[in-house]
């Protein structure tokens, strides 16, 4: 199977295990939204930060190093399963102990316990990274799909039944606990990869080496990406972080599913033709364009719609929490391009750079949330921060990679602007349309009216304006991509 084959096949069994796993995730979280509370939603995201950080220190980059290296030995994976075990054991025990005061911190005691309990599932990932490397790394993304959705669909069922039998916050809990538990289980029984306990020091240093430069990178990236929860917390209340917390899965919806997809697909083999500059480059655009037309307009959708969306999918007491959906998706628009500028710089650039950039920019972001906490009696000053970052870091990181591969920073400028000018333009039509002709009731028929109907003239617009596009995507679905 050639590059090509093995791309197409990857992104569709990818975009399989993210979407079905998604679209079970969605629609659960619409049922247990409407038994459980934004409070509930608030103290788990209180506390995710910290689960998200352990997990990040576990892994130490070394999966980062091993993905990038084009032919690693069973030595690699064996160095990286014992240094995963060790760390999270390690990282377990802190966080058993940190627990008290981190309740503390929020003011409210059942956050020792919800911790406590959550953690495990640091040490569950660490059994379950190695092999999920491997499958990775050899393209075996069917494998992952038909052992993710099942892990999905048991943890669901069982947090469904917990919610309505009045457990609350340890439904959510639960659900991401036995998710991570079965998808580590099934691994062990259907994966390839075998583990042993075969730790090379020379190995680990090199690895890391790359990988603790990465770590600090994705340290300072979950702590301004959670940053949002631990202060709306800590100055306001939890049912804004419930708020907060529900707007960001919505938005996640979309971002895991298709840019997730093909970044964990297009990684590997971007890192395969990275020799090549000129294939670099075309390959670059050309994904970038494929991304901004594919997600621009759920966005955009989003942020024109946040109010129905919320009534209708999770009911009345969440309609205060569609300011958060529209400045986070607004937000999204930018993290997408941000986070495909970095992945090719991580190809073609040292962690270094990276790192630098990544500390000059984390001051950044919190010299606006001070600015805005001046202000903490308005939450919107704090709000506003959360687009103004990524702008910031996308102006930054585009003209970074304009520079490494030769290309002039406006071609990039011009053809985000040209995608988002594709995608308002007919949403705000519809919004014109129905601020002049108001309609009482029906608010769930008008809203899927409007999903038609923007979704329609939307790929009517990408046809006339996007041709070249639609002829090469037509070229992958009906010539299977030819070598």
């Amino acid at each position: 199977m050639s590059l090509k084959q093995q791309a197409f096949s990857g992104v569709i069994w990818t975009f399989f295990e993210m979407f079905g796993g998604q679209f079970i995730n969605f629609f659960v979280n619409i049922v247990l939204a409407r038994k459980l509370f934004p409070e509930d939603y608030g103290l788990l995201g209180m506390i995710f930060i910290f689960i998200t950080l352990s997990n990040t220190i576990m892994d130490s980059g070394i999966t980062s190093s091993i993905m990038r290296t084009k032919s690693p030995k069973p030595q690699d994976y064996s160095t990286l399963f014992v240094s995963n075990i060790c760390f999270s054991i390690l990282l377990y025990i802190i966080l058993f102990f940190v627990a008290p005061f981190i309740a503390t911190f929020y003011d409210k005691e059942i956050i020792t316990n919800l911790i406590r309990v959550y953690g495990v599932t640091v040490i569950i990932q660490a059994f379950v990274q190695v092999q999920s490397v491997y499958l990775v790394k050899n393209l075996q993304f069917k494998k992952q799909a038909l052992m993710k959705l099942p892990s999905i669909v048991i943890s669901s069922i069982i947090a469904i039944y917990m919610a309505y039998s009045g457990y609350g916050v340890w439904s959510l809990v639960f659900m991401y606990l036995l998710q991570s538990f079965f998808w580590a289980l099934f691994h062990w029984i259907f994966g390839k990869w075998n583990p042993t306990v075969d730790f090379h020091m020379k190995i680990f240093n090199k690895h890391f080496g790359y990988g603790y430069r990465m770590t600090l990178i994705e340290l300072m990236n979950n702590i301004t990406a959670n940053v949002y929860q631990i202060l709306i917390g800590k100055f306001y209340n939890s049912s804004s972080v419930g708020y907060y917390t529900q707007s960001l899965t919505l938005r996640q919806v979309p971002m895991t599913n298709v840019y997730g997809a093909m970044i964990k697909v297009l990684f590997p083999i971007f890192a395969e033709i990275q020799e090549s500059r000129k294939k670099f480059v075309m390959y670059f655009y050309k994904c970038q364009e494929l991304i901004m037309i594919t997600l621009f307009p759920i966005f955009i959708f989003l942020i024109f719609n946040a109010e129905e969306i919320f009534i209708v999918l999770f009911s009345e007491k969440w309609r205060a929490a569609s300011i958060y959906l529209q400045v986070l998706s607004l937000a999204g628009i930018l993290n997408v391009l941000v986070n495909w500028n970095l992945a090719i710089i991580k190809i073609i650039s040292d962690s270094k750079r990276i790192l630098k950039v990544e500390i000059i920019l984390k001051f950044t972001l919190f010299f606006l949330i001070v600015l805005a906490l001046i202000r903490k009696d308005d939450i919107n000053y704090l709000l506003v921060t959360i687009p103004v970052f990524p702008l910031i870091s996308y102006v930054i990181y585009s003209s970074i990679v304009s520079r490494l591969l030769g290309e002039k920073f406006w071609r990039n400028i011009k053809d985000v602007l040209y995608s988002l000018g594709i995608s308002i333009v007919p949403a705000f039509f519809l919004y014109l349309n129905s601020q002049l002709v108001k309609v009482e009731g029906y608010l769930t028929l008008l809203l899927a009216a409007k999903v038609l109907l923007y979704f329609s003239i939307y790929m009517l617009f990408v046809y006339i304006f996007k041709k070249p596009l639609v002829i090469l995507l037509k070229s992958l679905f009906i010539k299977r991509i030819p070598n």
